[in-house]
């Protein structure tokens, strides 16, 4: 399966030696085979799950899925193009 990662605006505190920054992440993953479209948000250190998480029960895979089909990938784009040019200006 292809997949694209685009990284957030870190709003994190500093990265240090004993905490390193948790960056926020987009991911997004595709099957021509299947169909499928999918769109994660999530931490990127989060890809797998620290041993303390697996014992809370958080599980593999930990973040928000969503699973789009033409219709919503085509909304999407066009809600994106649009915040895009209402809060920087359009492209020229």
């Amino acid at each position: 399966m292809p997949k694209e990662i685009v990284y957030g605006v870190d709003h994190f505190p500093p990265e240090t030696d004993d905490e390193p920054r948790d960056p926020p992440v987009v991911v997004l993953s595709w099957s021509r085979e299947t169909g499928d479209v999918q769109l994660v948000t999530r931490l990127l250190r989060h890809e797998v799950p620290t041993p303390e998480e697996q014992d809370a029960g958080i599980p593999v895979g930990y973040g928000l899925y969503v699973t789009l089909n033409r219709t919503a990938i085509n909304d999407l784009i066009r809600n994106l193009r649009r915040a895009r040019d209402q809060a920087f200006g359009k492209d020229e």
